[in-house]
């Protein structure tokens, strides 16, 4: 990795302009402390390149020579630059291939956590002007069941999400459907707030009731 990077700088005044290693060479007086001076700054970046080991070497190679052209907002190669592009770039690299497939099983809910469920959905958007503080008595008690049933030394297996997350997230996810552009995000003309507009959808579903 670091003869790579070592080619990456050597060339990046011929691919970006930028002229790092000309620079570098004006500040020392001998040939030793230039050598001495790239030799730190490549050492640095190869460290970095170990904090994200669990990105390839060929992709990390692929994301250095990416961004060397792409990113407009770098005025030098170093150990910081190159910590912003893999932390940039990391998403599909964090979770190990065996995790990934990992088979997500969920523990059975029974009967009085569904309940507890159907209850806190009903809170959720079953009136105008809901409050979530009357969920947290319902949101321990299936935390509390979570944490009997769930067995903690496998929890990358048996995983329920955040139930008030999850309801919400639902709900978010409608009204993007329905109030935003898929591409830009912005809010469509004469759509309301997410806010309004869940008050809006609990009103509805009160109504049909």
């Amino acid at each position: 990795m670091k003869e790579f990077l070592r080619t990456c700088l050597e060339e990046l005044e011929l691919k970006t302009g930028i002229r790092q290693v000309y620079w570098l060479n004006q500040q020392c007086e001998t040939q030793e402390q230039f050598d001495k001076k790239k030799n730190i700054l490549l050492d640095s970046m190869v460290l970095v390149c170990k904090e994200f080991e669990y990105i390839p070497e060929d992709a990390q190679k692929s994301i250095v020579s990416n961004q060397i052209i792409k990113d407009q907002d770098y005025d030098a190669l170093n150990a910081r630059t190159l910590w912003k592009w893999f932390k940039l770039f990391s998403g599909p690299y964090m979770n190990p291939p065996e995790v990934q497939k990992k088979e997500i099983v969920y523990p059975d809910i029974s009967p009085e956590t569904q309940k507890m469920i159907d209850d806190l959905k009903n809170k959720l958007v079953g009136g105008p002007m809901f409050d979530m503080r009357l969920v947290e008595d319902d949101m321990k008690k299936i935390q509390k069941e979570d944490k009997e049933r769930v067995d903690h030394k496998s929890l990358s297996v048996h995983y329920r999400p955040d139930l008030v997350t999850a309801v919400m997230s639902d709900l978010k996810i409608k009204y993007s459907q329905e109030c935003r552009h898929p591409h830009t995000g912005d809010l469509l003309p004469g759509k309301p707030e997410f806010s309004i507009w869940l008050e809006q959808r609990a009103e509805k579903e009160t109504t049909q009731l």
